[in-house]
């Protein structure tokens, strides 16, 4: 096929079909519900733990001891998975994704030599201290 050309059709088009000259824009037949921007904050509050999860980006890598900001990591279960905000971890963005993520939960706590819902209780001891010191 040379350049320039538009291609030549070898086998004929049957009687009565047509050529798509132009794309149409597809037609929804169901409208997409706008999303419940109240019940959307719930769940993430619910799930990242609203101040507990910006205290928790505040903290050092867990694993390698990276400054922060860190990676809210459900350790554990993940949040599909039934995960709490009370088992996130402070993790460094490269621990999460190209460790955590590529290698499982247990080749990972392997790797650094800690348990990760430890880390998560021990995390979540030091918040409720620290919120009852302020109060």
């Amino acid at each position: 096929m040379k350049r320039g050309k538009p291609p030549r059709r070898r086998t004929p088009l049957r009687p009565g079909t047509k050529r798509l000259t132009t794309r149409k824009r597809l037609e929804q037949k169901v409208p997409v519900k706008a999303r419940n921007h109240k019940r959307h904050a719930k769940q993430q509050a619910k799930a990242y733990g609203g101040e507990y999860g910006e205290w928790i980006r505040q903290q050092r890598c867990c694993a390698c001891g990276a400054r922060p900001p860190s990676v809210r990591a459900h350790a554990g279960k993940t949040q599909g998975a039934g995960g709490k905000a009370e088992h996130l971890v402070p993790l460094c963005w490269s621990c999460e994704h190209e460790r955590l993520h590529q290698w499982g939960i247990e080749t990972f706590e392997r790797w650094c030599g800690r348990n990760m819902l430890e880390e998560a209780a021990k995390h979540r001891a030091r918040w409720e201290l620290l919120q009852s010191s302020r109060r």
